[in-house]
């Protein structure tokens, strides 16, 4: 499960074809995973923990986002 805070906003508009187009965009301020979906979970440090009882370290960025 993920929590994401922000701004949503949604755009209707036309596409080149004039059929109806709509985008949905969040400016996030803070995001947080919850939990994995697989079993695994996400500790308040930011450390993956993996049910075997180890941890295992983020070595990205925290604040280095692909986008």
């Amino acid at each position: 499960m993920v929590e994401i805070t922000g701004q949503l906003s949604a755009r209707a508009y036309l596409s080149g074809a004039d059929e109806p187009k709509a985008s949905l965009n969040i400016h996030a301020d803070l995001i947080k995973i919850h939990t994995t979906g697989n079993g695994m979970s996400v500790d308040a440090e930011g450390k993956i923990n993996t049910g075997g009882g180890a941890a295992a370290e983020i070595t990205e960025p925290v604040d280095d986002l692909p986008f």
